[in-house]
């Protein structure tokens, strides 16, 4: 993770597939109130309620990109642990293929105090994932 950013990098693929099958990588959601689950079609982001947030005095941003992938929330039949849900990217792999996303979070003690804020954090890393900085060096 580069000093400064949020999003942890992750590649994963699956050895032994016979055919080509729908993977998911993402994130537990927590909240019972969805209203800050905010999904677009590559992305998911949302504040999760934390333990003890008055104590701590701090709200807990939670985010994915997945490029390549379609982007959900699959709610859970059965509340556990506090989780009712996951925000994931799925995606159909075949055996050996790849499936790169981004995931991560940040909290409003630290650098992003409103779910705003974290919005337009999230918006910045997706473009900057769709058109990556170039650079070329002349000798």
């Amino acid at each position: 993770l580069d000093k400064g950013r949020h999003l942890n990098k992750i590649t994963v693929w699956y050895d032994g597939l016979r055919r080509p099958a729908e993977v998911a990588g993402g994130f537990v959601v927590h909240e019972d109130d969805s209203t800050t689950l905010r999904l677009n079609a590559h992305k998911a982001l949302y504040a999760d309620p934390t333990d003890h947030m008055t104590d701590n005095n701090c709200q807990v941003y939670i985010g994915g990109i997945f490029p390549d992938a379609t982007t959900r929330y699959l709610p859970l039949h059965t509340r556990t642990s506090g989780a009712v849900g996951h925000a994931v990217g799925i995606r159909k792999v075949s055996n050996r293929q790849p499936y790169t996303y981004y995931v991560g979070a940040t909290w409003s003690a630290y650098d992003v105090r409103t779910m705003n804020q974290w919005q337009a954090v999230m918006d910045d890393e997706e473009a900057n994932l769709r058109e990556p900085l170039h650079v070329e060096v002349k000798q």
